[in-house]
């Protein structure tokens, strides 16, 4: 029996109302964490709620998904220019450790100093929330025991110990924020311009929102990323100052995170999104600029869970500009059955979004000036459809970051087959669809080496999981939604699917691979040596 089936479902409780379960199936996990004691401030329900997590987890699952991050950049940047050795070198860990620690510094004063400014302070103190969450993740792991919120203050608002490990070195609290900025830090850190720009990266990420003829949106996310990821399902109710209910429901890239990073879900308020990341060549923010700002991944957590419209998830993504992690963010509003794309470059941010009425309207920040005939790629989103295929839709956004398009077909497949999507079934056919002679597909494959592609490589990277929804499905569950435990999971989420594609009746498995001898037992690296698995409906735990 291997430790996930052995581990398939656990249960932790911490009071009353404070209460955690996982649960494995179809070779992927799911968490769901409830922390809603009514006598205690957010910042204390934030906190258990991370403790929690901590506990499910386990040091072991999170080990594996920092040392998994790890070879991932390794065998997906065939540069090898950070890291530059799998084990990290100690001066790759340094780098980072530096770089962690000027980010995390910075971005703690900045909470500090602007959570009661008139203009930004709701954004600050959301961001503030994922903070002790965080930590929250690392007490469960560190002293295993809940600490007062006072001391847990003090430690994150005065902590400057950035340490980071490989192999069985026992996570530290620069680990986490590692496994939580990865994105952002990869951008800062990287040191040439292949590796910076994007031309050694693999794409990320094949998406698309489709608005259905009975007045439905249905939306969809694959995630493209090395093979060892550790690709989840996590959902989060936590009881606010206001008396009131914060819940998103997400999938995840590692253990041990407190946003998405796959960027796929939806939040009490009706509010739906994904993301697709930017293929760039051109970004003359230097590193220090980068770790002196707010990282996207507090960003776009904090959107996710948190945002009420479609202006707000706007706002919380633009509230600062670290130059790292450029996505452009489909969003749904599943109340007005709007929907909107939101894309950034280096120098600024833009908004499309499209009503029932069927009107797109545009803007760009800074500067307001948008022309509806000129500004954007017609064919990339209409009135009916987006669709995400790593090239921004903004002609300025693309120009700023000299994007190129490295998987074409993509487009091709999506303009053949968008308009027979209707309903959930069809779009998870389409987010799952694979040519037979073409592993560069919407749900896709680089490990074969080959496909259409102006930067052929052969990495163990690809889509590792698909997800789908609509926003009536989103409605009718949160119309019923008491946000109380219940251990017989009869509330569920969106539909998901974890596993590589299958190419000409050929599954991925890690020890047929060219790179089987980064690969640990799965009871230890908690990845699957075959990576299959079928759609299933992720379970809510809640009532």
């Amino acid at each position: 029996m291997t430790q996930q089936e052995d581990r398939k479902f656990n249960r932790i409780q911490k009071g009353k109302s404070c209460v955690g379960y996982a649960e494995f199936k179809d070779n992927c996990w799911n968490f769901s964490i409830i922390s809603t004691h009514e006598h205690s401030d957010v910042l204390t329900n934030e906190y258990l709620a991370g403790f929690i997590q901590g506990e499910l987890q386990g040091e072991d699952m999170i080990r594996a998904s920092r040392n998994n991050t790890w070879k991932n950049s390794y065998l997906c940047d065939t540069s090898h220019t950070f890291p530059h050795t799998c084990p990290p070198e100690p001066k790759d860990l340094k780098k980072a450790e530096n770089s962690l620690k000027s980010n995390y510094l910075f971005t703690t004063k900045w909470i500090r100093d602007n959570r009661e400014e008139s203009a930004i302070g709701k954004y600050v103190k959301a961001i503030e929330r994922l903070f002790y969450r965080m930590w929250g993740i690392y007490d469960a792991l560190s002293c295993g025991y809940i600490r007062s919120i006072d001391k847990v203050k003090n430690d994150l608002f005065n902590w400057d110990t950035f340490s980071l490990g490989y192999g069985e070195d026992k996570i530290s609290f620069g680990d986490i924020y590692f496994i939580n900025t990865q994105m952002d830090l990869m951008d800062a850190v990287a040191n040439s311009l292949e590796s910076t720009y994007g031309l050694h990266k693999p794409d990320h990420c094949s998406a698309f929102v489709k608005r259905t003829d009975d007045g439905d949106i249905v939306w969809t996310h694959n995630s493209w990323c090395g093979y060892l990821s550790n690709s989840h399902t996590i959902s989060y109710t936590i009881r606010n100052n206001e008396g009131g209910i914060d819940f998103v429901s997400q999938n995840s890239y590692c253990f041990g995170q407190v946003g998405s990073n796959m960027d796929f879900g939806f939040n009490k308020h009706g509010i739906c999104f994904n993301e697709t990341t930017h293929r760039y060549s051109y970004n003359p923010m230097s590193q220090s600029q980068k770790e002196e700002a707010v990282w996207l991944c507090w960003r776009s957590a904090a959107a996710e869970m948190f945002a009420t419209d479609i202006d707000d998830f706007f706002n919380y993504i633009k509230t600062s500009n670290s130059g790292t992690y450029l996505n452009g963010y489909m969003v749904i509003d599943a109340n007005t059955k709007e929907m909107s794309l939101i894309e950034m470059s280096y120098k600024r941010f833009a908004m499309l979004r499209c009503g029932k009425d069927s009107c797109l309207t545009g803007k760009y920040e800074p500067e307001n000036e948008f022309d509806p005939d000129l500004d954007y790629d017609k064919h990339l989103m209409t009135n009916e459809y987006i669709l995400g295929v790593n090239y921004p839709v903004f002609k300025k956004v693309a120009y700023d970051l000299g994007s190129t398009d490295n998987r074409p077909l993509r487009r091709v497949q999506f303009f053949d087959m968008i308009g027979n999507v209707n309903n959930e079934e069809d779009a998870k056919a389409l987010i799952t669809h694979i040519a037979d002679d073409e592993p560069l597909s919407i749900y896709g494959r680089w490990d074969l080496g080959f496909g259409t592609t102006e930067y052929p490589r052969t990495i163990p990277d690809g889509a590792v999981d698909s997800k789908a929804f609509s926003a009536n499905k989103v409605l009718e569950l949160l119309s019923g939604l008491k946000y109380e435990p219940s251990d017989e999971g009869t509330k569920t989420s969106f539909w998901m699917l974890y596993g590589v594609a299958w190419f000409k009746g050929k599954p991925f498995v890690w020890s047929q691979s060219p790179w089987k001898e980064y690969k640990d037992d799965p009871a230890k690296d908690f990845v699957p040596d075959e990576l299959t698995g079928k759609w299933h409906q992720t379970k809510l735990f809640l009532k």
